[in-house]
């Protein structure tokens, strides 16, 4: 079936580059990734995936990976919510998203160290 994947290519179309991809066939049905957002230093990645802990579709939550695609991990790791709309602060350190459709905006907390990166949500009543 058809599942969604993120990719960088270069302004002039060149350079197409897989930054992520499925990690294996043998599933019921392929994981998507989608809603990329780029961190303001560009370091970083943020998007929405579906994989589970089998590398199948599952429940959506919100991830982060390197710039270059590597180092992917989950940020948010509770299945209930629909984690949605990822948004980096100005300064990078944090991620403001959505939760069951309530559109939040940048929740003013302390700032992180350089290589800490906090999910921040707001949960919808």
């Amino acid at each position: 079936g058809i599942h969604w994947e993120i990719v960088a290519v270069n302004a002039d179309g060149t350079g197409l580059t897989a930054l992520t991809r499925p990690v294996t066939n043998v599933v019921d049905a392929l994981p998507d990734n989608v809603a990329p957002v780029w961190s303001p230093d560009g370091r970083w990645i943020v998007y929405l995936s579906n994989r589970d802990a089998h590398n199948s579709a599952g429940e959506w939550r919100l991830w982060v990976m390197d710039a270059d695609g590597s180092d992917q991990h989950a940020l948010t790791t509770d299945p209930a919510p629909k984690d949605q709309l990822p948004e980096w602060s100005p300064d990078g350190s944090q991620i403001a998203y959505t939760v069951d459709g309530v559109v939040a905006g940048y929740v003013d907390v302390p700032p992180l160290a350089a290589d800490e990166v906090r999910a921040l949500f707001v949960r919808g009543g």
